[in-house]
């Protein structure tokens, strides 16, 4: 098993590099022919030209949210502001090198604007108080009002339909976040992280500093992981799903998490192999599932035996994957 799952993750690269090639850039931009657009059938209209920032100068527009885009391949943010009446809005358009990219972007999105709502555009969509913020094949679209606009008016939401017009692409997450199982998930928890900032994100996890994310001596991230929780019944579980490229790296992590932060507490401890359990006097149990360089981390919970069984498929999916990647090399 350890062999099967390294050489599937080795083949396909890590989680957000699972994917597929880029669609051929389009001769003129999406802003620039929604330019034209607006004019026509929109009660909007463009407010200047079209911005273009390439990836040294988001700051410029996000200030140091940049830190948090940058570990994704985030290729030209383009940005167009548009008026009706007194409004103005910020349309900006971040371009990734493939939509598995595009939804980690997205995904890291979602996790910093806290209390936000799902919205029913595109692929994916979420707003909050003062933005609306869709994922569509490889682009982030977000629009920002000023003031007090709401951002799911019936215009804004015609201007939002508009630009996604423009976007004739397939849209997927990365192949972790598909084998997600779908019973009980919580879908706007999930986020994509690669660094020790991204996954502070989650107020959840437990002294990070042993998974070692960032990047290894050969600028490559040397972890990629999944954070999402699960809704059951009665309880919840946290899950924070961690590829990496070496088996032993996962185990010493899987290990780690066991051993400094729950064992010591345990009045029962139990290892099953590919599950290991560590039973606390709350009745909570903290877990953790390791397969090859693959290794899910479940901070305390009272729903065990259901995320024993969603991790279960979660890996049985995997495998389905990996199968099927494999017959179609063939």
């Amino acid at each position: 098993m350890v062999n099967r799952f390294s050489r599937f993750l080795g083949s396909v690269g890590l989680l957000a590099a699972l994917g597929c090639a880029s669609p051929p850039e389009p001769s003129v931009s999406i802003p620039e022919r929604l330019t034209l657009a607006v004019v026509d059938t929109s009660p909007w209209k463009p407010a200047g030209p079209v911005e273009r920032y390439g990836r040294k100068d988001f700051e410029l527009v996000v200030g140091r949210e940049a830190a948090n885009y940058l570990p994704y391949a985030v290729t030209e943010l383009e940005v167009l502001r548009v008026t009706k009446d007194d409004i103005e809005l910020e349309i900006r358009l971040w371009r990734c090198k493939t939509t598995e990219e595009a939804f980690c972007l997205y995904s890291v999105q979602r996790a910093m604007l806290r209390g936000n709502r799902p919205v029913e555009l595109g692929a994916s969509a979420f707003a909050d108080e003062m933005s609306l913020h869709v994922w569509k094949g490889r682009y982030v679209v977000e629009f920002r009002g000023t003031g007090d606009y709401p951002p799911e008016t019936t215009d804004l939401r015609n201007l939002a339909e508009l630009v996604l017009r423009y976007i004739d692409e397939p849209s997927r997450p990365p192949r972790l976040v598909r084998a997600l199982p779908p019973e009980g998930l919580w879908r706007g928890s999930i986020f994509v992280f690669r660094t020790p900032e991204t996954i502070k994100l989650s107020l959840s996890f437990p002294a990070p500093g042993f998974v070692g994310l960032g990047k290894d001596d050969k600028g490559r991230y040397a972890v990629e992981g999944v954070y999402a929780r699960y809704m059951f019944s009665t309880h919840d579980a946290t899950i924070f799903v961690l590829a990496y490229r070496d088996p032993d790296r996962a185990r010493k992590t899987a290990e780690t998490f066991m051993r400094e932060r729950y064992r010591p507490e345990a009045k029962a401890f139990r290892d099953k192999g590919w599950v290991t359990e560590a039973e606390l006097s709350t009745g909570a149990r903290a877990l953790t599932f390791l397969k090859g360089p693959l290794v899910v981390l479940v901070p305390p919970t009272h729903a065990s035996k259901q995320i024993t069984a969603a991790m279960a498929r979660f890996f049985k999916n995997l495998k389905r994957m990996s199968d099927q990647l494999k017959a179609k090399d063939k």
